[in-house]
Order: structure tokens, then sequence, then C-alpha cells
């Protein structure tokens, strides 16, 4: 049986009233199986595949918590999570498996690497933890540096990526395996880790950051990361992080003109980022732009794709098939 939104990018599509102030970024709910089901006021998600409902804004949930191990608690039994869980394990007995293979490495080369881990640029505006808003000094991007070919070709494979994080996985606080699958190997000073393929580092991670967006939206013509996700996958990052990058700016604007003078929020206008985002929703049966009307948020799926008009005579969502069972009038402006 095919499940509806089974796909991350279907279910980022559930996220267009996600609010600002939630706690956690939508790619990071939608990697991990969760759809968006609220009404645009709460931060109601919903597993895919165990249909376990989880209301992000309770006092207890907090932007650090790991979302996957809260997940496996509350709901053993989901097919979503089991997956992903043997998928760690397959991991980790590739690891072992390898450990014991060869510890013999070029001092040279190695020596060669840690010399050259420099260049740090702080990005300005960052949605890939807290909620997917703005967040200053984290994740920091390291500069590619040049390379000699044989400095990097020893881990071209997974199992020489995983082994370099053997002494030293308590260091980082995301998990390795994804590192190691996206490309990344452990340069052994601090949390600095570098892309085999392109050379680019990344370095002061936290909980919930998610290697591989973190390496496509820091280094987004890297070929080998573009094949470990799918063309709309990518797609996705790149847009949301411009997307997310404009809204932190207008957050920063809207705070400065409440401090001078409360009416003068109320003047803000909304970017051309904004506006190239509205106008990328039309209803999915008449075609109409669905920005600053009255539209239809369906229950419970929370898919938000028709106008009230049309809504109200449709008895299943055209957009995953779910038998109507409510209706929600929502304005997106």
């Amino acid at each position: 049986m095919i499940i509806p939104n089974s796909w991350e990018w279907d279910r980022l599509r559930t996220y267009v009233l996600y609010p600002e102030s939630a706690k956690m970024s939508a790619l990071h709910l939608a990697a991990a199986g969760f759809e968006y089901v609220g009404n645009g006021i709460r931060s109601t998600v919903m597993c895919v595949s165990c249909r376990q409902g989880i209301d992000l804004d309770l006092e207890e949930w907090m932007p650090d918590d790991v979302f996957q191990s809260v997940h496996q608690q509350s709901s053993p039994a989901c097919d979503f999570v089991n997956r992903e869980r043997h998928m760690v394990e397959r991991a980790s007995n590739s690891a072992a498996a390898s450990s014991a293979v060869s510890n013999i490495q070029d001092e040279d080369v190695s020596k060669n690497t840690h010399q050259n881990e420099i260049g740090i640029k702080r990005n300005k505006s960052d949605w890939g933890a807290s909620g997917g808003r703005g967040r200053e000094g984290v994740t920091a991007k390291l500069s590619p540096v040049p390379r000699e070919r044989q400095a990097r070709i020893r881990y071209r494979s997974k199992k020489a990526r995983l082994k370099t994080f053997d002494k030293r996985q308590s260091v980082f606080p995301v998990d390795v395996r994804k590192m190691a699958m996206c490309g990344l190997y452990d340069t052994g000073e601090g949390d600095c880790v570098r892309c085999f393929s392109c050379g680019g580092g990344l370095k002061n991670w936290r909980i919930n950051d998610h290697p591989c967006i973190e390496h496509i939206r820091s280094y987004p013509n890297c070929s080998f990361v573009k094949k470990q996700k799918s063309p709309e996958f990518y797609s996705a990052v790149m847009y949301l992080n411009a997307y997310f990058s404009s809204k932190d700016q207008i957050t920063k604007s809207m705070v400065k003109a409440h401090m001078l003078h409360k009416a003068q929020a109320e003047i803000l206008t909304l970017t051309e980022e904004n506006e190239t985002f509205s106008r990328r929703l039309q209803c999915r049966s008449c075609g109409v732009d669905l920005f600053g009307i009255e539209a239809d948020l369906f229950q419970p799926c929370g898919h938000f794709v028709v106008c009230l008009s049309c809504g109200r005579s449709i008895q299943s969502c055209v957009e995953c098939g779910h038998l109507i069972e409510g209706h929600i009038t929502a304005r997106l402006s």
C-alpha cells in the first residue's frame, strides 16, 4: 500500500501554514516522517506511517530534543521509525567490520590535511535547527581548501569515512553515520568535518542539524551530495534557504520598528522573495492565486491547495486523496 506523503517533498508541501514561532525546522520534521496538520496557529504534526500526532507547542518540547528518539519511544511499532533504526544498525555493523581491516594511515597526508583546516565563515542566517528560523554563529562553513588527490581519495568509501569517527563520536551531537553517508569525514580537530569530494568543511554542529541539508546549503555545487537526495529535495533546500534568510531579515526589521513605534509595524511590506513564494500557491482546481484570499484548509490531512469555493465541493483531498472530515477557512497574507 502506498502511504500518502511518503516522499519528503510531498510532506514539505503540507508546511505552508507552519507557524513562524515553531520550535523545530519543517525540513527536519519532514525528513523524520511527519506532515503538518495544524491550523496555522498550533504546531501540530503527524507521522505519515503510524499517524502519531504530536503538539510541538507543549512546554516540554524544546528545540534541542532528539526528535527521532521521542518518536521511537512514543510509537515503537511505527514502520517508519523501525526502517530508520534498521538502517542505522546496518551502518553500525558495517563500521565494526571495517575497523578490523587496517589501522594504518598515511601520517604525512593526515598532517597535511589537518594543517589545511582553515578559513571559517559564519552563516548569518541558519534555519538548520531551532524551529526553522534564523540563528547566528552555528554550523559554521569552512572554506574549501586546495588538496592533493591522495589526501581525500582514501575517504571515497562510506566505510572509510565512518571509520574516521570511531574514537570521537561523542564530539558530534548529530548521527555520524549520516555525516559519512553524505560524504563527510572527521578531520580530528574539534567538530570539524570535510567532504571527500568537494573539500568543503563544516563545524559548530548542534542537535537536530541535518548533515545533508547543511552540506547542500553550504556547498550547493558539490556533485557527490547532489546524488544523495532527489532533485526535488535539493531544490527545496536551496529555495527554503533563500526564503527563510529573507524572512529572518524581515523579522529583525519588524522588531526594530516595534521598538520605535508599534504603528510602524503595520506598514511594513512583503519582500520580493515573499511575493515570489506566494505566486507559487495556486488553487489546484480552478487555478486562482491563493495569496490574499480565503482558502480551504482540509482536515485531518492539513493540505492547503484549493480556494474556499472549490474546497467546499470536494469530498477527498486533491493532494493526498484522504477523505475530508472538516474544513478550516484560512487566509495566506
